[in-house]
Order: C-alpha cells, then sequence, then structure tokens
C-alpha cells in the first residue's frame, strides 16, 4: 500500500465518491456522465494497451489497485475531487481511501454500491460477477445508486424518513448535489 503524505492536506473541502458494485454495474458510465470534470481511478484503466484494448491480467491487481490509490492521493493534494470507480467488494478493498480523511481532515467522503445489472462491457465471465455480488459486504455508510436499464439515466435511491424507497433521477444539479452533499 502506498501511505499518503502527511503535509499536503487541501485548503478547501474536496469530494471522494467510491463507486462499489459488480463488473457491468453502471460505475464507470456514472463517473463518467454525472461528474464530468472529476478525477477518476479504476483499476480498469490500468489494464488497457496501447492498442485501447482491455487486457486483463490477474497477477497485476495489486499494481492497478495500488496506481489508482496513487493518483486519487495526489489528486486530493493537489484540491481536486476525485471518484474510485472499482468493485470495491470487500470493505477490507476500500478502507485505505476511509482512512484518508485522518490526513486530509476537509476531505467528504461518500459511498454508493452500484445496483444496476448490464452486461459487462470488458467479457468479464459471468460467474466472476456473481462472485462479486455474492461475497459483497455493505458498508453502513453506502448509499444505493442505479442506472435506469432503458434511459441509462443515474438513478439514487433512498429510503425517506417514512421508509419508503424514492428513487430520484439524477437530471439536473440539485440531484448532483445531493449526491456529492
Amino acid at each position: 500500500m502506498i501511505n499518503a503524505p502527511r503535509n499536503s492536506a487541501p485548503r478547501n473541502s474536496v469530494k471522494l465518491l467510491i463507486l462499489r458494485g459488480p463488473a457491468g454495474s453502471g460505475k464507470t458510465t456514472i463517473s463518467n456522465s454525472v461528474f464530468p470534470g472529476w478525477e477518476k481511478a479504476s483499476a480498469d484503466d490500468y489494464f488497457i494497451n496501447s492498442n485501447g484494448d482491455y487486457v486483463f491480467e490477474r497477477w497485476d491487481i495489486q499494481k492497478a489497485h495500488d496506481a489508482c490509490y496513487k493518483k486519487i492521493v495526489d489528486a486530493i493534494g493537489s484540491g481536486k475531487n476525485c471518484i474510485v470507480d472499482n468493485t470495491n467488494t470487500k470493505i477490507n478493498e476500500f478502507e485505505k481511501y476511509l482512512a484518508l480523511n485522518k490526513v486530509y481532515p476537509t476531505l467528504e467522503i461518500k459511498i454508493y454500491k452500484v445496483t444496476t445489472l448490464f452486461k459487462s462491457t470488458k467479457d468479464i465471465p459471468k460467474y466472476i460477477c456473481q462472485r462479486h455480488i455474492s461475497e459483497y459486504e455493505p458498508h453502513p455508510l453506502e448509499r444505493k445508486v442505479r442506472l435506469n436499464n432503458d434511459t441509462k439515466k443515474t438513478l439514487i435511491s433512498y429510503k425517506s424518513i417514512k421508509g419508503i424507497h424514492i428513487d430520484l433521477y439524477v437530471s439536473d444539479r440539485r440531484i448532483i448535489n445531493y449526491i456529492t452533499m
């Protein structure tokens, strides 16, 4: 694991969104469409070759995650809002990101479970996606977000004060602010 520097906290509040979910759930689509100006880190990017093809090498997965973490630490240190777009199936896979608010006291962290199920664009075998689902460890602070299967619009789902589940389309700035607040 790469350690965060102890003395480079940004002066203003910086946001870090952690997107969780199996391959094909829409994490990258949400990241790219809703937050186009944010710094993004995805282990998938590590496996894109010079021809633009996705070539996964399982023995390099730790290097990919280390590269993500370094990218996020550098971006937060520069005062940029960030998104981690990985499966993050188990809590220990993203704990190091949660610990960053000890180094960067103004860092605001939100965790979202992406619940849409599309076919992965990276030809990841179905059994791997099913394993991500079956091994998933919920985090007490996570919220759910998904894409509408037909329109690909982002939805947030939450339980209202009265216990009713409500879905809101992320189609205007008010909802995007809700996600990042």
